[in-house]
């Protein structure tokens, strides 16, 4: 499980869950977050394990469908 953030406030949303359906391999997953309006985006995970850093990019496709 990954510890969830608030996203940036250009978006304005903040995420509730993230559930992994992916896994891509080399520390990278798809994912699926639930935000706190209740919809659900497909997002992209990357773990560094020795920084101890999870980066989450959100593609452009689905920060059209916020707006």
């Amino acid at each position: 499980s990954f510890p969830t953030r608030r996203s940036s406030d250009l978006l304005n949303r903040t995420c509730d869950d993230v559930t992994i359906t992916h896994d891509n391999g080399d520390n990278t997953y798809r994912a699926k977050a639930t935000l706190d309006n209740g919809s659900a985006i497909n997002i992209n995970v990357e773990y560094y394990p020795k920084k101890d850093r999870v980066y989450v990019e959100i593609p452009y496709t689905e920060v059209l469908m916020l707006n």
